[in-house]
């Protein structure tokens, strides 16, 4: 393959690997030489008698599938090489390579189209969150999350307390991707140099709204930033991540009603609800 075609796209290719008598298929993505690798199928036997039969016939599709592919990836790469795309910037390279998401709510398969440029500058080391550009040069925030109650993003939305939805998408791989207007970076309700009036103003709304969150039967389950949902959903149905155990009392980790006030108490509010319920 011409070496400029890797600067210009970012190359799939079908692999497998053979291990005993079990064959896996994988999707491979090379970035500037670099591979990312992501397993299509779990492994197969070529055992007839392997799964009552079941990953025999398993293997039968996956080759199809595989074949299919690869012949895909190859007219792609000869429609490439007589209309070779314009370079891929080298800090693009590493983001997303998603340029569209359904737009929300849904509306007869329409998109929402948008170029990512940037990560955006006030986000926590762990969220997938970028700054992106409209063709008609309106910026917003484009998620990448595991899982994401797109209902409660909708539900904070729609009072006010959150960025209109977009766009949003379950893509392959197991990632949902949303897109949101962009809002602009703020101080943090923990900032120490907030004027006293305005950290209490703030923390009542937030009591307010958790209120009715519970009354709806969601937890948010996240910081006390409304642009992150993806830990939130109905109550002790959602679920926190294993780095985020530290502090229960056990190893449960779903997320209740209790839990998003200990949110609120972590973040130096600590006497918020004697103050505000008494």
């Amino acid at each position: 393959m011409d070496e400029e075609l890797y600067l210009r796209w970012r190359v799939p290719f079908v692999g497998l690997t053979i291990v005993g008598c079990n064959i896996t298929f994988y999707a491979i993505i090379a970035i500037d030489h670099r591979f990312r690798i992501v397993s299509l199928t779990p492994g197969l036997s070529c055992i007839p008698s392997a799964s009552d039969g079941r990953d025999r016939t398993l293997l039968y599709s996956a080759f199809t599938a595989a074949l299919v592919l690869q012949a895909r990836i190859l007219q792609d790469c000869k429609r490439l090489w007589n209309n070779p795309p314009a370079v891929i910037p080298a800090d693009a390279r590493h983001f997303p390579a998603v340029s569209k998401l359904c737009k929300y709510p849904p509306s007869g398969g329409n998109h929402f189209s948008f170029e990512i440029q940037s990560f955006f500058p006030d986000r926590q080391p762990y969220p997938r969150l970028y700054v992106a550009e409209t063709p008609d040069k309106q910026r917003v925030l484009i998620k990448f999350t595991r899982r994401y109650p797109i209902e409660l993003h909708e539900y904070c939305a729609n009072l006010g307390h959150a960025p209109p939805i977009l766009a949003f998408e379950k893509l392959p791989g197991g990632w949902c991707a949303t897109a949101m207007e962009y809002i602009e970076s703020g101080p943090p309700i923990t900032d120490p140099s907030l004027p006293p009036a305005h950290r209490d103003c703030w923390a009542a709304a937030l009591l307010r709204l958790m209120d009715d969150f519970h009354s709806k039967d969601f937890v948010p389950g996240d910081s006390v930033t409304l642009v992150d949902f993806d830990w939130g959903g109905k109550d002790e149905e959602a679920r926190l991540n294993n780095e985020l155990l530290q502090g229960r009392a056990s190893d449960d980790l779903g997320i209740t009603k209790e839990d998003d006030r200990q949110v609120l108490r972590n973040a130096n509010l600590v006497n918020i609800r004697d103050r505000y319920y008494m």
